[in-house]
């Protein structure tokens, strides 16, 4: 129990900061904007996501979400939930295997994407990501620095933690998956995220550390990124079978897609360490 535990804290680490940064951008945002308090007190609660990007401007935010993940890598570290002499052991990287695992996992989470707006949950968070994807700051935060932070804390904090203290691998990928969605707080995300984290669980469990899971996630971050950032608003109407052609021929080269990737990640997960053995020798 004290090993799932330590997960929990592991999660309270990173919702910690993330408040602490964000009670940061929220005070600039009111020093800069001496109209909000009359624009908050007129809103009768009701929060629009216009009124979200003006509470978390884009820049300061994007600033917020990368501080607070240095922090939680931090204090984690600190807590010896995080190795980072395991993490730069690359020895295990061979060519064209973990190649394999990225193209897999990349066509599988197209289609898991595909699925989330089929469903069409309510996506509370798309303007304000919108947003940030128009800031350097944003872009990095949402493309590179947090997908990185997100697998130190659910990968190898939490995920790898489990299973160093004994826990089954499967129990270990599942568990931290589902934490992975939880945290996403966006009704359009947490299922769909929590998918995506067992493909990527998947793989930290397989190659020992975080490089490739980290490489999968700032693969599927910024590709969301350049989408939002060329087309702007628009990006919200934009759907994935669109990108692939609309209508059924969309819809059959995701399936397709979907199919290869699950089949490459299945492969990965049952030969992995066969394939690297081959390899090495």
């Amino acid at each position: 129990m004290e090993k799932f535990l330590r997960a929990i804290v592991a999660i309270v680490v990173f919702f910690v900061f993330q408040l602490i940064f964000g009670l940061f951008v929220f005070i600039y945002a009111f020093l800069s904007n001496p109209e909000l308090k009359n624009i908050l007190l007129s809103s009768n609660g009701n929060v629009t996501s216009e009124m979200m990007n003006t509470l978390a401007p884009a820049g300061p935010y994007g600033i917020s979400l990368i501080l607070s993940g240095v922090a939680t890598i931090y204090v984690l570290y600190l807590m010896k939930m995080v190795d980072f002499s395991t993490i730069l052991k690359a020895k295990r990287f061979v060519f064209p295997v973990w190649f394999y695992a990225i193209i897999g996992a990349f066509c599988a989470i197209i289609f898991i994407n595909f699925l989330g707006e089929i469903v069409e949950l309510p996506d509370i968070l798309q303007d304000q990501f919108i947003d940030m994807s128009q800031n350097v700051w944003g872009m990095l935060a949402i493309g590179i620095f947090g997908p990185i932070a997100e697998e130190f804390v659910f990968r190898e904090a939490i995920c790898g933690e489990l299973i160093r203290k004994g826990t089954s691998k499967w129990t270990a990928i599942l568990f931290s998956s589902f934490l992975f969605g939880l945290v996403h707080m966006n009704p359009a995300q947490v299922p769909f995220a929590m998918a995506v984290g067992v493909i990527l669980g998947m793989v930290y469990v397989k190659t020992g550390n975080i490089i490739i899971s980290s490489l999968i996630h700032i693969l599927n971050n910024s590709t969301s990124v350049a989408q939002m950032y060329i087309y702007g608003k628009d990006a919200a109407s934009m759907k994935t079978v669109d990108i692939f052609g609309g209508g059924s021929t969309g819809t059959i080269v995701i399936i397709s897609l979907g199919i290869l990737g699950f089949y490459l990640v299945y492969r990965f997960w049952k030969r992995y360490d066969m394939l690297v053995d081959s390899k090495s020798e």
